[in-house]
Formats: C-alpha cells, sequence, structure tokens
C-alpha cells in the first residue's frame, strides 16, 4: 500500500487554501485526508491547515488507543465509522471556535474528505464537496456525495446531470467543518477487494475531470504513481485551473508497475 499526493495552487487562485496530509499508522493502517478551505484570503488556508490537522491527531490518537487495548468492545466496521465522525466534529469545534473568537476568521470553514484504510476494508467521511473515488477493472465509483446546492438539485430532479457539470453554482456547497457548532458527518465502509487505487481530490480537480480522465490515468500499465497524479493536477490546469487543485493517490493493488514515478 502506498500513497502520494500533490497540491497546486491552480492558475486562477493567488493563494492555495487546499491541505492534505497522509500517515502510515501501522502496516495495516493508512489514513489520508484533504482539505479545501474557504472564508476569505487568510481564514480559508487556516481553516484548512487546521481542521486537517486536528482531525488527523484525534483520529491517530483514538486508533492507538483502540489498537492498545486488550479488550475492544466493538469490531473495527462498527468502531471505526464513529472514530471518523469523533475526530471530524473535534476538528470541527476546535476550527469554529477560532473563528468565533477572532474577528478576522468570522465565516472560515473547510471541506473535508478522508480515509483509513485497516485490513479487508477502507473507512471514508466526507463533509463538503471533496471527492473520493474508487477505481478497479476499468471502473470509477464515486463513493462520496457532494453536500452541495447543485446536489440538491440534482437529487430533486430539477436538473439533470449535464446542467450538474455545466452549472456555475458548483462552489456553493451546503455543509463545511467550521461553519456551525454542530457537524453532520458522511461515512462509507467498502471492501478493499472494490478498489485498486483509491483517490481524494479537490473539486479544483473533479470540476475539471471527467470519470473517463480518471481510468485512462489511473488504470494506466505505464505511469508510475507519482506520475499519475502529476498527470491528472496537470490536466486538471490545462482545462482551466479555475480552483486550488488537490489529489491523493493510494495503490492497493499488488501488481507490479512498469512505470516510474
Amino acid at each position: 500500500m502506498r500513497g502520494y499526493g500533490i497540491t497546486d495552487v491552480g492558475r486562477k487562485r493567488l493563494v492555495n487554501q487546499d491541505s492534505f496530509s497522509a500517515l502510515q499508522l501501522r502496516n495495516d493502517c493508512f489514513i489520508a485526508v484533504i482539505c479545501d478551505g474557504m472564508g476569505g484570503v487568510a481564514g480559508g488556508g487556516i481553516a484548512s491547515s487546521i481542521a486537517k490537522d486536528v482531525f488527523l491527531t484525534e483520529l491517530q490518537e483514538m486508533l492507538d488507543s483502540y489498537f492498545s487495548s486488550e479488550v475492544r468492545d466493538r469490531e473495527p466496521a462498527e468502531a471505526f465509522p464513529r472514530l471518523l465522525c469523533e475526530a471530524v466534529s473535534k476538528s470541527n469545534s476546535f476550527t469554529y471556535g477560532l473563528s468565533v473568537r477572532d474577528p478576522g476568521l468570522k465565516g472560515m470553514g473547510t471541506t473535508l474528505v478522508a480515509v483509513l484504510v485497516y485490513k479487508d476494508r477502507f473507512y471514508v467521511c466526507n463533509v463538503g464537496d471533496s471527492r473520493l473515488y474508487a477505481l478497479k477493472d476499468r471502473k470509477v465509483t464515486q463513493v462520496t456525495k457532494d453536500h452541495s446546492y447543485v446536489q440538491e438539485l440534482l437529487d430533486s430532479g430539477r436538473i439533470n446531470a449535464r446542467q450538474a457539470r455545466e452549472s456555475l453554482r458548483k462552489n456553493i456547497i451546503t455543509r463545511a467543518v467550521g461553519v456551525d457548532e454542530k457537524i453532520a458527518v458522511d461515512t462509507f465502509v467498502v471492501p478493499v477487494s472494490e478498489a485498486d487505487y483509491i483517490l481524494l481530490c479537490s473539486d479544483g480537480l473533479s470540476n475539471h475531470l471527467e470519470s473517463s480522465d480518471l481510468k485512462k490515468i489511473i488504470l494506466s500499465d505505464v505511469l508510475g504513481l507519482e506520475k499519475k497524479v502529476k498527470t491528472l493536477v496537470d490536466l486538471a490546469n490545462e482545462r482551466g485551473g479555475s480552483d486550488n487543485i488537490t489529489a491523493y493517490l493510494i495503490d492497493l493493488s499488488d501488481k507490479d508497475k512498469r512505470g516510474k514515478g
């Protein structure tokens, strides 16, 4: 299991408010998280960085406690989604508290998407419109669901998929870390057997790339892991680079790679 990520300012923004981190907690446990900030030049970047750091720190502490305990009251499939939600909640409380105490940071917030890979499953949580995709056997599956105004229109049948892709209101999100005192978190549990690759990304990537692009690049047999990620980010920039772009790719496959990053 290997991972590699890039964050890029894009071609339209002056500052990068995206952030990401990854952690190999044990040989069989890997964590990755991406945050995409909002709220002014300073606020968005602060929210993104702080929310990411608090989430990762809190989750690591809870997992360390879980793994070190001789008596576990819950199996991973039940315990880990709860731990992810708790880590997001603590991240939300910390970020929200900063925005309340500092008038210059009022209204700041961030998306958050994260994955915890452990043995035969991976556990996903998300808030906002940063996404996680699973790729296997020429198939691309969007595991997360956007918390956005456009997604609500799509779910209600008021627009179709093409109109959703072309909407100028795609950047309006309905849920974010740090905006309110409490946060609702979506979680997903997926068998590792359903993915050779896991892609986490901010909307700066997903707004410019289709599933066919992800399939062609990530499932390529001639590109190494780093080159796959760089190619994704470069293509998003070539197609406009309208926002900050962040991508983190995890290789779960056991296949030998001919290409080099």
